[in-house]
């Protein structure tokens, strides 16, 4: 590399910090004065100088307090930390998610908020924060390496202690919130051993545990959405049918969209679309012809794509024989293309909501953004072994390119504004279903 390139690369880099300094200071001059989710912070005790803080969520039940990570540039990423790209507006920054503490607002102060945390890598967080409550940690092989290395050993030794120094000094008004009957819901993670946060577990289990009983955060009344349950459940019981719906993360979304209520043109588009082995016409078809046998994971995705229809209907779920399970399997969720039926569920429920509903509420969205990484994850596993990488890959590039962008412009109260987005997400549907 001769000098003069070299001083190009060094100027550009340079301008490339004050670019982002810029967008960044403008950002959080619009942000509100109290700290909010995504906030990052630095707190004036001399025993966390070394780090920045993170807000990820606000308590349900106090909030008053904000689940906070650690971050640092220390840039050894082990399997339960998110690093953040060159491209992130506080790059380098590597979020150590298995160690956070329940912080009091009045903590923060404001004056010493020194960063944001794009949107995108916020859902990276808090799916990172999910997979570690449950135990089903996507490693890499680098990972691997990374977790077992004794300096990283030693760094996430130095972040817990650190934490545990934070939580010393944040103790006067823990015992204050205590002495007034207080109890804050999550747990404070001090080691290197994993510790549940509930908060984080009530946010995915809320549309779950909704139909029996437990709160709606939107607002809809439990006792209709109960009615809804069970008018679903006898309609799909049938000893004729060939599955019933799928017991799994995406059954939720089902009952969520019909306590929504589906308005005349959705009802008439659902009843109207037909796939190409139901011998649809042109125009109310997917550009698909199945006239080669597909690939498994083609037909998982397909099966995924006719339950995720017929359910939205209330029909009986009779696969056909194009889209049948392995012979000595009952259902697509036994085999190894389980993950492509929960994708062709998944992205036809996401394509019928945000066609007709995309006014629904904002934490019908966060779910389904915690979803798509959640099945992204399972692709990147599969991107490790050498027979499906390839799949895995192609599905992995047509989630980032398409899919993710809807998402962000999600809720919406003008489906103008999606309507790209929404043509590009149809056109991934086709080229991920048999063809």
């Amino acid at each position: 590399m001769n000098e003069t390139s070299f001083l190009e690369k060094l100027h550009q880099a340079k301008l490339t910090r004050i670019d982002k300094q810029r967008r960044l200071e403008e950002k959080l001059t619009k942000r509100p004065d109290c700290p909010q989710e995504r906030d990052i912070f630095m707190f004036d005790y001399p025993e966390t100088i070394d780090f920045e803080w993170v807000i990820l969520r606000q308590d349900t039940k106090n909030p008053d307090f904000f689940l906070t990570i650690p971050a640092d540039d220390n840039p050894m990423v082990g399997s339960a930390d998110v690093d953040l790209p060159d491209s992130a507006l506080c790059s380098p920054l590597t979020l150590r998610c298995q160690h956070g503490l329940l912080v009091h607002k009045d903590t923060f102060n404001i004056e010493q908020r020194i960063g944001l945390l794009e949107k995108w890598h916020w859902y990276r967080a808090l799916n990172q924060v999910e997979q570690i409550n449950k135990g089903k940690l996507n490693r890499s092989v680098l990972q691997e390496i990374t977790d077992d290395d004794s300096e990283y050993e030693e760094w996430i030794s130095f972040v817990s202690k650190q934490c545990e120094e934070l939580k010393k000094k944040l103790e006067n008004i823990e015992i204050q919130q205590q002495q007034s009957g207080f109890k804050a819901e999550g747990t404070v993670t001090t080691s290197k051993k994993t510790v549940k946060i509930s908060w984080l577990n009530s946010i995915f289990d809320t549309l779950k545990t909704a139909f029996f009983g437990a709160r709606w955060q939107v607002g809809w009344a439990t006792a209709s959405v109960f009615v809804f349950v069970v008018s679903l459940t006898v309609f799909w019981y049938s000893p004729n049918n060939a599955i019933d719906l799928p017991n799994n993360s995406i059954s939720p979304i089902y009952q969520t969209i019909l306590a929504n209520k589906k308005t005349p043109e959705m009802e008439g588009w659902l009843r109207d679309f037909k796939f190409p082995w139901e011998g649809g016409k042109t125009e109310n078809v997917l550009g698909l012809t199945p006239t080669i046998s597909p690939y498994l994971a083609q037909k998982a995705f397909g099966a995924g794509l006719l339950v995720s229809r017929n359910g939205l209907l209330r029909k009986p779920i009779t696969l056909p024989p194009l889209l049948l399970p392995p012979e000595d399997k009952k259902s697509w969720l036994q085999t190894k293309w389980a993950s492509n039926f929960e994708l062709g569920q998944w992205m036809f429920l996401l394509w019928t909501t945000s066609q007709f509903q995309p006014d629904m509420p904002k934490t019908f969205w966060d779910e389904q953004r915690v979803i798509l990484m959640q099945l992204k994850g399972k692709f990147e596993t599969q991107q490790t072994k050498k027979i499906r990488a390839a799949e895995a890959r192609k599905v992995i590039y047509q989630l980032e390119k398409f899919v993710e962008p809807l998402l962000e412009k999600l809720p919406t109260s003008d489906r103008l504004e999606v309507n790209s987005e929404i043509a590009d997400l149809k056109e991934t549907i086709e080229f991920l279903a048999p063809n």
